[in-house]
């Protein structure tokens, strides 16, 4: 594949199938998810939460639902909650289920246990509908990856500020604009750089790179003090600067080419070149960004590096279904 650099206005038509577009079909089953979910939400005002992504993620940043394909409802809640969250669930049928490889419900292990309890999410629920199809609720408790050292974003405080918002006619709470926005930067990090991610699929794609900046020109483009402040105070540069370069890289925008540099620290310029979420794991990559932006088979890239305490973790995670 041939790249080349160009607006996004105006990107070339053999990129053009790797953006994101909007799908009636997602639109569908999302009204028929949060139809169905009306009165688990109503149940859900007793829980400080937000709802995370998905097609909210879709109206901040692409100003209409459908634009993201989500196999799941992804919701922030504090750790203090998750009894109060499981009562709620369990009054609403969701199961809090793990599968073997037959797909029957089994036991957590107990290494898998400890994963979940250091991790930044808990075991999905599940709930089967009537017509036969499932709806899954993803708990985050974090906007950080488990393995995180430094100050984390206080999560109450974060859902204290959340918003009503209308979805599909279903009244739901969601993060402001400005912590969506960052948590999501946050989530795409994490996933662009988890080798475990990297078993499953290739993370580093043009359309998660469509995200932040789609997010980006809607919100920050003429408005970047506020995004600015924000990510200083959590000291969190790095990430940003790393997110926001190769966005500007793909999309080539001459404001945001500009903000980029307000976030340069020289820890975001050694990010630029690595992969992994800790010190301990982390690698520099062996080919350019461009040979492992949308690349089928990221893992054949990076497997030869990997030691045996990544096997290890990357054997863990796979063990979840």
């Amino acid at each position: 594949m041939i790249w080349r650099r160009s607006s996004v206005l105006k990107i070339e038509p053999i990129y053009e199938y790797l953006l994101r577009k909007q799908d009636k079909s997602t639109v569908e089953r999302n009204q028929m998810w949060y139809e169905q979910l009306t009165p688990f939400f109503q149940d859900m005002l007793e829980v400080p939460y937000a709802v995370l992504k998905g097609d909210v993620l879709s109206i901040f940043a692409y100003g209409g639902s459908g634009f993201r394909n989500s196999h799941d409802i992804d919701i922030l809640v504090s750790r203090k909650d998750l009894t109060k969250l499981h009562e709620i669930c369990d009054k609403h049928d969701f199961k809090q289920i793990v599968l073997d490889d037959n797909g029957n419900p089994r036991p957590l292990s107990r290494q898998e246990k400890i994963m979940f309890k250091n991790s930044h999410q808990v075991v999905p629920y599940f709930k089967k509908l009537e017509n036969g199809t499932t709806i899954e609720l993803d708990i985050n408790c974090d906007f950080f990856w488990a393995e995180f050292k430094g100050t984390r974003i206080k999560v109450d405080k974060i859902l204290e500020e959340a918003i009503d918002f209308n979805l599909h006619d279903c009244h739901v709470r969601v993060l402001t604009p400005l912590t969506a926005f960052v948590q999501m930067c946050l989530h795409h990090y994490r996933e662009m750089n988890s080798i475990y991610i990297y078993k499953l699929k290739n993370p580093i794609t043009v359309a998660m790179f469509q995200d932040i900046y789609m997010f980006y020109k809607n919100h920050y483009k003429f408005n970047i003090t506020q995004l600015l402040d924000y990510t200083k105070e959590h000291r969190i540069e790095p990430y940003m600067y790393y997110l926001l370069f190769y966005s500007n890289l793909i999309f080539e925008d001459e404001a945001l080419s500009e903000h980029v540099e307000l976030f340069r620290t020289p820890e975001g310029e050694y990010l630029l070149n690595c992969y992994g979420l800790t010190e301990t794991e982390r690698k520099k990559w062996k080919c350019d960004f461009i040979n492992r932006l949308n690349r089928i088979d990221l893992f054949e890239l990076v497997e030869n590096d990997l030691n045996e305490d990544d096997k290890k973790k990357i054997e863990l995670s796979l063990s979840i279904k």
